[in-house]
């Protein structure tokens, strides 16, 4: 009976030459690293405000509700895919100090300016160049208000809503940036 050869476990397999991973290994490696990035591009992604407070996401239904109710509106004009518009979203319009100054003296609109055309055509009509966009307008829609980028968004609206919940000037108050946010848009972050 002729010896058959005893392979060596230390050696290399044929199939790959030595010092180089195994392709099957990369390529695994290379699927959990880009489903990982899906789901985290997917969990980041804009979308509807999550808040206690009620939003429209409509123009015209939230300029017959202040109508009715004899309030101003405030409408943010954003995209899905905008980071700036995620940031303003999850870091102010769904925190606890901005749903204390908005409470009962402002009715929210969250218009899209990609998923409606009449929302793209009220943005151009208000001088939005970029989003996120916010003007405060009275019940008629009047624009009274435009949001400066440069006074944290809460005191900004709570600046403009006075005691009463009416807007009080036409002008922003330029007020020096003091906010994370503000510095986003500044080149400061």
């Amino acid at each position: 009976m002729a010896d058959l050869p005893v392979q060596n476990e230390n050696l290399p397999s044929p199939s790959r030459p030595p010092g180089r991973p195994d392709r099957g290994l990369i390529a695994v490696a290379v699927l959990l690293v880009v489903g990982v990035g899906v789901v985290l591009v997917m969990r980041s992604r804009g979308g509807p405000i999550r808040s206690e407070l009620p939003w429209s996401t409509d123009s015209k239904t939230a300029l017959a509700e202040a109508g009715r109710k004899n309030l101003p509106v405030l409408m943010i004009f954003s995209q899905v895919d905008c980071p700036p518009c995620i940031q303003l979203k999850r870091d102010v319009l769904e925190s606890k100090p901005f749903e204390n100054v908005a409470r009962g003296r402002v009715v929210l609109a969250d218009l899209d300016v990609n998923a409606d055309p009449a929302n793209r055509e009220l943005f151009f009509s208000y001088g939005g160049e970029g989003t996120p966009f916010a003007v405060l307008t009275d019940a008629t829609g009047r624009k009274v208000a435009q949001w400066d980028y440069r006074t944290p968004f809460a005191d900004w609206l709570d600046e403009r809503l006075g005691a009463g919940g009416v807007p009080t000037t036409t002008q922003p108050a330029l007020i020096q940036p003091s906010s994370r946010y503000a510095a986003a848009f500044d080149g400061r972050r």
